[in-house]
């Protein structure tokens, strides 16, 4: 009989898989984008937006913070990036998908009306900055 196994590092084991994860072994923004964009409409969004833009950043808007909704909402939203977190609303054996966009890009950030938080990687140029509305919720990434 095999041992069950819990993974602490399940970046590490999605990094290590992603043909298991993504069906294909690199992740594209516009599937990590629309990973997102589906996120936020189960979580109650009735409007999302997806741009790539320049320098290879990808940002998914919304009026809305989706993270602060749903299960993985009470987590600090860093942790939130970094716990896998079932979704069921999504269907069964389904995840919110934060977590993929950490696992799979190379900067990533959070910006609200308070401001930009970089969940990882480097803050964004300034000039990405002027396509980020103020009273709208936005995560952006770049692979």
């Amino acid at each position: 009989m095999e041992p069950f196994v819990i993974y602490s590092d399940v970046v590490g084991l999605l990094r290590k898989k992603p043909e298991m994860y993504l069906g294909h072994d690199k992740a594209t923004a516009p599937q990590l984008a629309t990973m997102l964009a589906s996120d936020a409409l189960i979580l109650g969004e009735h409007e999302v937006r997806v741009r790539q833009l320049e320098n290879g950043w990808t940002v998914v808007t919304a009026r809305g913070n989706w993270t602060a909704r749903g299960p993985g909402s009470d987590l600090p939203r860093s942790q939130l990036f970094r716990q896998l977190t079932n979704l069921p609303e999504a269907g069964l054996n389904e995840a919110r998908h934060e977590i993929y966009v950490l696992a799979y890009a190379r900067d990533v950030f959070v910006a609200t009306a308070q401001g930009i938080e970089v969940i990882q990687g480097t803050v964004p140029e300034q000039d990405l900055r002027q396509f980020l509305e103020t009273d709208h919720f936005h995560i952006g990434f770049r692979l």
